[in-house]
């Protein structure tokens, strides 16, 4: 089922790729990048809490959806914003922070799904999506932001 779930992932972000390489990026990036992460965590709840393969499958396109959205919109956020000098660095150091959340995410969510099950483990990436992208969505300075 982890293949099933991981095609349907990748159809939804394939999708948004191809609507956004078509139709270009929303106007108001910041709030593509937090509507994105906001359209995940119902895709991860489904996931999670799937007793079918059907449901897990749906479940996935709506991550993959949220994370396509997500990854188109948050690259250009970041680096739209910053001069053509540094943008090798920032490049650099967008990598390295994403890599460095991946290697305490997937420990920590590892350990967590290891004594409290995947479930919860589940759960709480599905929260913490949802509160990121709100706090995107709260904050003006995010909210407002438009690329150049």
């Amino acid at each position: 089922m982890a293949g099933l779930i991981a095609g349907g992932q990748s159809l939804g972000m394939i999708a948004v790729a191809l609507v956004v390489s078509r139709r270009g990026t929303m106007y108001r990036i910041g709030r593509g990048a937090a509507l994105g992460l906001c359209v995940s965590a119902p895709g991860i709840t489904a996931v999670a809490l799937a007793d079918t393969a059907a449901v897990a499958v749906a479940g996935g396109i709506v991550v993959g959806a949220g994370s396509g959205m997500f990854a188109c919109h948050i690259g250009p956020l970041v680096l739209t914003n910053v001069p053509d000098t540094h943008l090798a660095r920032m490049q650099a150091l967008l990598v390295l922070v994403q890599s460095l959340a991946l290697v305490v995410g997937n420990n920590a969510l590892g350990a967590l799904a290891d004594a409290q099950g995947a479930t919860l483990a589940a759960a709480v990436c599905a929260v913490g999506a949802c509160a990121a992208g709100t706090v995107g969505l709260v904050l003006k300075p995010v909210r407002r932001l438009r690329q150049k």
